[in-house]
């Protein structure tokens, strides 16, 4: 038996069958085609693993199914068992099969005309374009925006700083072309903020707070009227 898979062709009445799950028609479809020949299928568990694409065990328990409901029979074990389809609606153990051109054309596989193929595929198509370009907006809208002049002294005049220290700031970073070191500036009010408490630290250590004399600086004072 060769071991080549080239597809199943699952016949309509097959398809139809309700009561079977859609893998225990795809398995029923497979033992037909390969009883095609003398009406019998000799194929081993493995082998319609392998077809499938699933476990033996999976095989075994669809294969029991199959034989439970009545719509193959089993005869033997392992290598010596052979399978029978037993569906009456289709004939399919029957030799006249060829015979029944009426059940032929009713068994032709389903085709999905290729006007609406071609629909879906632009749909997709078009979908995911606007999904691309909705994503690039998304991030051009996250990227830097240096800020105006004017927003610069605002800002630093709301924080309690001055315009003029807005002015430096803006130049400052307007020479650089907005980077911090050599990487892009990503968020320019925090840089400002950072800018005013680096020039506040700055001032206080300039023009330290005078602290209040000490008791012996006071004695001192009072005695010879200096600290």
């Amino acid at each position: 038996m060769e071991n080549e898979n080239k597809g199943i062709w699952i016949p309509f009445e097959i398809w139809e069958l309700a009561d079977l799950s859609p893998m225990q028609r795809i398995l029923l479809a497979k033992i037909y085609a390969l009883s095609q020949k003398d009406g019998v299928c000799w194929a081993g568990d493995a082998y319609l693993a392998e077809s499938l694409v699933c476990t033996p065990q999976y095989i075994r328990k669809m294969r029991k199914d199959l034989c439970e409901t009545q719509y193959i029979s089993c005869e033997g074990y392992g290598h010596k068992r052979k399978m029978t389809v037993l569906l009456k609606a289709t004939n399919v153990a029957s030799n006249d099969w060829n015979k029944q051109p009426q059940l032929q054309e009713l068994q032709q596989p389903l085709q999905v005309e290729a006007t609406t193929v071609a629909k879906v595929a632009t749909t997709v198509a078009q979908t995911i374009e606007s999904t691309i370009e909705n994503t690039k907006e998304q991030v051009k809208s996250k990227r830097f925006k240096p800020p105006t002049l004017e927003k610069c002294m605002d800002c630093f005049q709301e924080a309690g700083s001055t315009t003029d220290e807005g002015e430096k700031f803006f130049n400052f970073y307007e020479s650089k072309g907005w980077m911090v070191g050599r990487s892009k500036m990503k968020n320019w009010k925090a840089a400002a903020r950072n800018w005013i408490k680096r020039n506040n630290d700055e001032q206080r250590h300039k023009n330290p707070t005078k602290t209040s004399p000490s008791r012996e600086e006071f004695d001192n004072y009072i005695r010879n009227g200096i600290i």
